[in-house]
């Protein structure tokens, strides 16, 4: 290319910039060391004549996201169901739930990578959520899950836990649907393990056994009166197959969550 240049020099009597698609290490190496002008937009520039040396800069891959994380998914449920956090920062948002700044960094970076959100390149980076109530619930839909990670078939469970009606003794605190014998509550995978005592773990058969769900984000958190919230009752059954249970979470959505 330094012979191209040469005679580019002579016929116009100025100094060529090749404009380059992409460009090898080899290549790159080669044209620097002869002092040829080159620029791959986007990602190189090397402009000898201009006193410009060479200049990279490369764009992260793109990770697909395919489901949000439990503090992400949070944020939204929490944004939807209890008070609008447009507005605060990341450091705001650490402090009122307990994460740790990198945590939630990385939340409120995927909510904006998904286009859920968007938030000012300034020091402070306060997030904004692109849409409201339902439309941003069925944009969110797809990348959401279960907030149940383990469930556990407990003898009794300790009143020491900040535990959360879950499970079916939630569905049936906020709807017509019969509760069972069965006791459900959850707490956070965090707050379990720092119990210094776990409660006795029961044969799973045990119809007497309560069960104690262990939740990605803090279900107390999110809960009214004690009890789990709507939206993370429907993710807990989105795939149940019984008819009254799925009678019962349409109710949920219609009679409870008028946005």
């Amino acid at each position: 290319m330094s012979r191209h240049t040469a005679v580019l020099r002579e016929s116009f009597s100025d100094q060529p910039v090749f404009v380059l698609h992409a460009v090898t290490s080899w290549d790159r190496k080669r044209l620097i060391t002869s002092h040829v002008s080159f620029i791959v937009p986007g990602t190189q520039l090397f402009l000898p004549l201009l006193g410009i040396d060479l200049r990279e800069r490369y764009s992260a891959p793109r990770v697909e996201v395919r489901e949000l994380l439990p503090t992400a998914q949070f944020l939204i449920l929490y944004h939807l169901q209890k008070e609008s956090l447009d507005g605060h920062s990341i450091r705001e948002l650490s402090r009122k739930f307990e994460y740790s700044p990198s945590a939630m960094s990385r939340a409120v970076s995927q909510l904006i990578s998904l286009d859920l959100a968007a938030a000012k390149p300034n020091k402070e980076k306060r997030i904004t959520f692109k849409y409201r109530g339902k439309e941003l619930w069925n944009q969110a839909l797809p990348y959401l899950n279960s907030p149940v990670v383990r469930t556990l078939a407990v003898k009794t469970v300790e009143r020491s836990l900040s535990r959360t009606a879950s499970g079916l003794s939630a569905l049936s605190a906020i709807t017509p649907l019969d509760e069972g014998p069965v006791k459900y509550c959850s707490i956070s995978a965090a707050e379990y393990r720092q119990l210094p005592v776990k409660p006795t773990i029961e044969d799973e058969r045990d119809p007497e056994a309560d069960r104690l769900e262990i939740w990605s984000y803090n279900p107390n958190q999110l809960s009214f009166n004690g009890v789990a919230d709507p939206l993370s009752l429907y993710l807990e059954f989105a795939d149940e197959t019984d008819e009254r249970i799925n009678k019962a979470l349409e109710d949920l959505l219609k009679e409870r969550l008028r946005w």
